[in-house]
C-alpha cells in the first residue's frame, strides 16, 4: 500500500473536486475549492498518523462519521480501505449549511467511482450499525458540531459499534481556548459555537472505556487538537 503522503495529494484533490463540480449547483461551487497546497498536505499529515495507526493494529474496516460531503470516505476508500461514510441527511433535518445541494446527489457519484465505499444517512442520535461491526471510526472535523449534552451519547454510540481493540481518530477539533476562534469571534468574521478543551474531550472518552494513546497540537497556537 502506498503512504498516505504519496496518495492524497493535489491529483486525488482535483479528481474529487471534479466530482463536487458535478453535484453542485454553479453558485455554490465557489465553497469547494479543494485544489490548494495547504489543504492537501495538511489533510495529507493528518492521514500519515492515521495510517500508522491502522497498519500497526491491522485495521481495515472504517467508520468515517460526519463525513459530510465524503472527502475523507474518498481518500481513505482511494488508499484500499473498507469505509463507510455517515452523516445526517441535510434537507432532512434544515440544517444551517452553506450550500442548498443534495448530499445524496454527490455521494452516489462517490460510491459509483469508488473500490470499496458507501456512504448512509444517520439519525442524530442513534447509529444504525450493529455492534463491533467497525475496526476504527475517524470523526474528521466533527465534535465541534455535537452539542455538549449530546456528546457522550455519541460518543457512546461509537464504543458500542467499534470492534474490541479498536481506534477511533479524532482530527480539526478546534480548541476551547483558541486564540483564532475567539478572534473571530470578536471580530465576527465566523468561529465555532461549540468548543471543547483537550480535558473535556478525554474525560468523555474514558468514562465510556477509551483512553489516548497519541495526541498532537496541529498548530502554533491552540487551536486544533
Amino acid at each position: 500500500m502506498l503512504t498516505m503522503q504519496k496518495k492524497i495529494n493535489r491529483l486525488e484533490i482535483g479528481i474529487f473536486r471534479e466530482m463536487v463540480v458535478k453535484a453542485l449547483p454553479e453558485n455554490d461551487r465557489q465553497y469547494f475549492d479543494f485544489d490548494s497546497y495547504l489543504y492537501a498536505y495538511s489533510m495529507a499529515q493528518d492521514f500519515e498518523i492515521m495510517e500508522k495507526y491502522l497498519i500497526g493494529y491491522g485495521l481495515k474496516r472504517i467508520l468515517d462519521i460526519g463525513s459530510g460531503i465524503g472527502l475523507t470516505t474518498w481518500y481513505l476508500d482511494r488508499l484500499g480501505y473498507e469505509v463507510v461514510g455517515c452523516d445526517i441527511e441535510p434537507e432532512k433535518y434544515k440544517l444551517n449549511m452553506q450550500t442548498k445541494f443534495c448530499q445524496s446527489v454527490l455521494w452516489n457519484i462517490l460510491e459509483e467511482n469508488g473500490e470499496n465505499l458507501k456512504y448512509v444517512s444517520i439519525f442524530p442520535d442513534k447509529l444504525p450499525f450493529e455492534k463491533e461491526s467497525f475496526d476504527a471510526v475517524l470523526a474528521y472535523a466533527v465534535l465541534e458540531h455535537i452539542m455538549p449534552e449530546h456528546l457522550e451519547k455519541w460518543l457512546g454510540e461509537i464504543q458500542r459499534i467499534i470492534k474490541k481493540n479498536g481506534l477511533i481518530f479524532i482530527f480539526k477539533c478546534p480548541q476551547k481556548l483558541a486564540l483564532t476562534e475567539h478572534i473571530s469571534r470578536t471580530l465576527k468574521l465566523g468561529a465555532h459555537e461549540i468548543l471543547y478543551t483537550r480535558h473535556e474531550v478525554n474525560s468523555l472518552l474514558e468514562k465510556i472505556g477509551f483512553r489516548e494513546i497519541h495526541f498532537k497540537q496541529k498548530d502554533f497556537l491552540p487551536y486544533f487538537m
